[in-house]
C-alpha cells in the first residue's frame, strides 16, 4: 500500500484478462500489449515487474508515466517498451534520476 490504494491491481488486471481470453479463446500472449496514461503509464511499470502479470505481456507502452523513484525493480521478462513523454515536462520528466 506504500503510495496508492491497498487494492490489488494486478489481480484486478488478470481478472479482466481472463474473461477477454475466455471471450476470445485464439487471443495469443505474444500479442497483448498494455499502455496507459500518466498513472496508467506508471502501471505499465508495475504490470512489467510484477511475477504474475510479467509472462503475459509481449511489451508495454506508457504515455507521460514513469515509475517513482525506487519502484523501478526491473523485470526478469524481455519486454518492449516504447514510451511518449513531453520533453518539457517538469512534473514527470522522462530523463531524471529522482
Amino acid at each position: 500500500c506504500t503510495w496508492t490504494t491497498c487494492i490489488d491491481s494486478v489481480e484486478m488486471t488478470l481478472a479482466a484478462i481472463d474473461k477477454i481470453r475466455n471471450a476470445i479463446p485464439q487471443l495469443q500472449n505474444d500479442v497483448m500489449w498494455a499502455s496507459g496514461c500518466s498513472n496508467g503509464g506508471m502501471f505499465n511499470f508495475e504490470l512489467a515487474q510484477d511475477t504474475r502479470s510479467a509472462p503475459i505481456f509481449v511489451g508495454f507502452a506508457p504515455i507521460v508515466g514513469l515509475p517513482h523513484a525506487g519502484f523501478n525493480r526491473g523485470t526478469n521478462h524481455f519486454h518492449h517498451f516504447i514510451g511518449v513523454w513531453g520533453a518539457r515536462d517538469t512534473t514527470c520528466p522522462p530523463f531524471s534520476d529522482t
